[in-house]
């Protein structure tokens, strides 16, 4: 668009752009869930999820450190949801670096609502290894 557009019957456009583009705020609406690891995982995941008009988006990201070495083709729980939280985060995947290895998550929800994240590596990961998370859900 031209700036001769924008500014046409405007005398501080740059403000008045600004102002209305502080209006989408209002049609936004976001949450942070906690995430707790479990299992003898450690590390630093977090989830947020926002929903624009019928739109959602949820980006789950961080890293785990295993308590050992992970074997192959094992389902492995390393988190938990509250029972608000998402549960559409087939998308998601857990990678080591170094190693090339790259496991998908998967989410169980049990009678109580809790969501448990859980991953099943392909092949097995050496001991300490730092898993990197990355979800990106729209819907």
């Amino acid at each position: 668009m031209a700036i001769s557009t924008i500014t046409s019957g405007q005398k501080d456009w740059l403000s008045v752009l600004n102002n209305d583009l502080q209006q989408i705020g209002d049609k936004v609406a976001s949450t942070t869930y906690p995430v707790t690891l479990v299992n003898g995982y450690t590390g630093d995941v977090k989830c947020r999820y926002w929903k624009l008009g019928s739109t959602a988006l949820t980006i789950v990201t961080g890293y785990i450190k295993a308590p050992g070495a992970i074997p192959a083709s094992k389902d492995l729980e390393f988190a938990t949801l509250p029972k608000d939280g998402p549960t559409h985060l087939q998308s998601s995947y857990i990678y080591a670096p170094r190693v090339n290895v790259i496991a998908n998550v998967s989410v169980n929800v049990d009678s109580s609502g809790t969501i448990h994240l859980r991953f099943l590596t392909p092949e097995a990961i050496y001991d300490g290894a730092n898993l990197v998370l990355t979800a990106v859900e729209v819907w």
